[in-house]
This record gives structure tokens, C-alpha cells and sequence, in this order.
């Protein structure tokens, strides 16, 4: 068994005056608040010719003292020797205004000096940006062609995209396939949907449709936990849609996607409940997930949860209270199946709250787009505006749904937003919880849900 590196492996050392061990001994202080301060002083030690220690305590700074100032210092003096993680951190700085005056062009240039240096996140960024203008559509192209042709996923999903789409390069669904499987080789596997789709669409072959690759693709999705293949494969078997209809395998696939967060999966599970197909009909079972559904805002969910209430409430009291496990009469109808339900929604606010962090991003972006004042409800995967237009959020794949009919692409990695519509590019950075118009130059920040300019 490996053994877990320790402070005392390095003390030694680093009082010796060795930067390596000093960098490793203020990696492992800082973990703990009551070292922190200890950490610090050994990272700086190690910073004065370390340009690693130097970005590590720009993040030290950052994260655990909220000290900007000192935190773009250690940046900027990592990025001023060659480091390119750093380059891309300072461009951002830049690029928000943030702790210093904003300024695309330096930016740019910073985001160049990492792309001189072969880095592929660089590439990207460069890309996204060209892609605002037609003039640049090539020039952006090629940029993401050598991010990857360096092997990074996201390029290559966006290339995808690109010749699907036919935006800045002719429409050709051959080579959107080429990129999108290159993607998922890469470790992108939501591209399995978009390629499972192709086939179904019959993209290929003169317009032959090939179920059977399609539903290969959706499968292959599913081990790799893509929740929009689980949920098609539920439709694919409920429907027979290019499979035989199996009701009992949509269901299995119906049930894994609602406990993995899909309000449209809960949904059907709660119909197939209340008729009792497959499963024996049920109205508690029925009520608890058309519930899920509601709370992941699925539009007829409500109507149900209604019907459901009062079907189990004409039982009378005790009728509702024995629905229970042990509970008492007169006690609230939505705990009086807590056993089952609860359980269900502690381990779904638990996933919910980690995908909203993880897609902190794309929910920015979708604000920004519905402006100031507009409420991100994160739940129902939609962005309200102060007039009550609603915009859709597809975290799976990366796309924002526009109450104008707009269609934008979100790069989770890079925090960029591409609308199709309009061409306009905007750009998420989770240090700062901000979103910058790279067209218009605005600046937007997410607080609590809320898009404030």
C-alpha cells in the first residue's frame, strides 16, 4: 500500500533550504486551517524560484485569505516566468476587469504567450473567441483544431458541433461524427447522445437510419452515467422506438434516471405507478416521484401531486396516516411516506447541490443572457427574467435554451458561451462568479441565483 506523504517527510529538507520539499511540506499545511498560516510562509520560501509555489499561493490568497491583491500579484509573477496555468488566470483577470482595468487585448496576448507554449486550453479560449467574428471564423477553426490535435476533449466536442451545426464551416454530419467520437474517446462521453441521434436521424447512408448503432451509442453513454442517454433509452424501449418494446427494461432505465436527477424520467415512473404498468399500481410510490418531478419543475407533475393527494386523502385520516412506517394520525401527507420519499430527497438535494456547483458556469451564462435581475432557479434548469421570460438550461450537454429562440453552447472547461443566433460570446470565471459579454463588454456576477450588472 502506498503510504500517505506527511509533513515530517519533508521538514528536514525543506529547512535545508529545498524548494521541492518546501513546496510539498506548504502544500500539505495549507490543507488544514490551523497550519495555513505555516503553509503559506513554506510556499513563499519555495516561491523564490519556484514558478509552481508562486500560482499556488495566488490560489492560497485567493481561496483562503479572499485577498485578491496579493492573490494577481503571485499570479502575474508565475505567468512572467512561463507558467501557463498562470497565463490563463492572469488573461481572465483581464478579461472580467477584475482588481485591474479590463483589457481584452492584454487578454489576448496572455492567452497567446500560453498558446506559444503549446497549450491546449489557450487554443480553446483563443477559438471561442474568434468565433465572434465571421472575418475570424478560420482563424478560430484552427485554433480549435490544435487544441485538438493536442488532445483536449472539448475542441473536438466543439468541432463537433460546428460541422453538425454548419456555423463557421460547411455543414457535414461525417465529420461532426469523426469529432464528436474523437470527443468521447477523449473523455467527453455526453457526446454519445448528439452520435447516437445522428444514427437515429439516419445522417448517414443516404438517409438510412440505424437504430441499432444509435441505441449502442445511448448504452455506452449510460455506462459512463450521461443521464440524456438514460433517459432516451427509457424512451426507446417504453415506445419502441427502434427497439422492441420492454416495458420492464424502460422502466429499470426510467428509475436510474430519476435517482440520478431527471425530473422527466420521475414523471413517467409516477404514471406508470398510477396504472399500474409493470410495476403493480401503487398511488403512494405514484405520488412520491410524481412529487420529484414537481420539485425538478416538470409542468404537469403538479396536476398530478394534486390528484394524488386527494385520492389518498378521501381514505380519511387514518387511511393516510398507515401509509407511513409507524406514523401518527394527523400527521403531514408528504412525511406520511417518509421512509421511501425522504430518503429519495436528501440523496437528490445532495446531487442537486453538487450540480449546481459543478455547472455554476452555464447557469452565469444563461443569466446573463436574460439580464439584470433575472433568478436562475437551479432546480427547474431555467433562468427567469424580471418579465417572466424563461430560458432552459441543458447542463448535460452544455446548451442554453433562450426565451428568444436562441440556441448557446457552453464549454464547462474554458467557462466560454457561444450563441448561435447571434455570434456573441461570453466568458464564465468561477473565481470571481462573473460573466463578461465579450461583444458588448458588459460584466455580470451571480449572486444567490441572481444576475446583477
Amino acid at each position: 500500500m502506498r503510504n500517505i506523504p506527511k509533513a515530517s517527510d519533508y521538514i528536514e529538507k525543506a529547512r535545508l533550504g529545498d524548494r521541492s520539499a518546501q513546496k510539498q511540506l506548504g502544500i500539505l499545511l495549507i490543507q488544514s486551517r490551523d497550519t495555513l498560516d505555516e503553509g503559506r510562509s513554506w510556499l513563499k520560501k519555495a516561491a523564490d524560484s519556484d514558478a509552481d509555489a508562486m500560482y499556488l499561493l495566488g490560489k492560497v490568497y485567493l481561496k483562503k485569505y479572499n485577498d485578491v491583491n496579493q492573490a494577481f500579484y503571485w499570479y502575474e509573477k508565475a505567468a512572467q516566468c512561463n507558467h501557463v496555468d498562470a497565463m490563463i488566470d492572469v488573461g481572465a483577470f483581464y478579461l472580467f476587469g477584475y482588481h485591474v482595468e479590463r483589457n481584452i487585448n492584454t487578454a489576448i496576448e496572455w492567452y497567446k504567450k500560453a498558446a506559444s507554449l503549446n497549450s491546449p486550453v489557450a487554443y480553446h479560449n483563443l477559438g471561442f473567441i474568434c468565433l465572434q467574428d465571421k472575418d475570424l471564423h478560420d482563424t478560430a477553426v484552427d485554433l480549435l483544431t490544435k487544441a485538438k490535435n493536442l488532445g483536449y476533449a472539448d475542441s473536438a466536442y466543439m468541432l463537433g458541433v460546428l460541422y453538425l451545426q454548419g456555423q463557421a464551416v460547411e455543414k457535414d454530419a461525417q465529420k461532426a461524427l469523426e469529432y464528436l467520437i474523437l470527443s468521447d474517446e477523449l473523455g467527453k462521453h455526453y457526446a454519445c447522445r448528439p452520435i447516437g441521434d445522428l444514427y437515429f436521424q439516419g445522417a448517414f447512408d443516404n438517409g438510412k437510419k440505424n437504430p441499432d448503432k444509435a441505441i449502442e451509442w445511448y448504452l455506452r453513454g449510460m455506462q459512463h452515467d450521461v443521464l440524456s442517454c438514460i433517459e432516451v433509452l427509457g424512451d426507446c424501449y417504453y415506445h419502441g422506438f427502434g427497439v422492441d418494446e420492454d416495458a420492464d427494461l424502460a422502466y429499470d432505465f426510467y428509475t436510474t434516471a430519476a435517482e440520478k436527477g431527471s425530473g422527466d424520467a420521475a414523471y413517467v415512473l409516477g404514471s406508470m405507478f398510477i396504472r399500474g404498468e409493470v410495476i403493480k399500481k401503487d398511488l403512494k410510490e405514484a405520488l412520491k416521484w410524481m412529487l420529484v418531478a414537481e420539485s425538478r419543475g416538470h409542468k404537469e407533475a403538479p396536476r398530478f401531486v394534486k390528484m394524488l393527494k386527494d385520492a389518498l386523502g378521501h381514505s380519511g385520516g387514518t387511511a393516510a396516516a398507515s401509509v407511513g412506517n409507524g406514523g401518527s394520525v394527523g400527521i403531514d401527507l408528504r412525511r406520511s411516506f417518509s421512509a421511501s420519499a425522504e430518503a429519495v430527497e436528501i440523496e437528490q438535494r445532495a446531487r442537486r447541490e453538487e450540480s449546481r456547483r459543478k455547472n455554476a458556469g452555464i447557469y452565469a451564462a444563461a443569466g446573463a443572457m436574460s439580464g439584470d435581475g433575472s433568478y436562475t432557479d437551479y432546480e427547474m434548469g431555467a433562468v427567469i427574467s424580471d418579465d417572466g421570460e424563461v430560458s432552459y438550461v441543458n447542463t448535460d450537454l452544455g446548451i442554453i435554451l433562450g426565451a428568444d429562440g436562441s440556441v448557446s453552447s457552453h464549454d464547462a472547461n474554458t467557462g466560454m458561451t457561444y450563441n448561435w443566433s447571434s455570434g456573441d460570446v461570453l466568458m464564465y470565471n468561477e473565481m470571481f462568479n462573473a460573466t463578461v459579454d465579450l461583444s458588448s463588454g458588459d460584466v455580470s456576477y451571480n449572486h444567490n441565483g441572481y444576475t446583477i450588472k
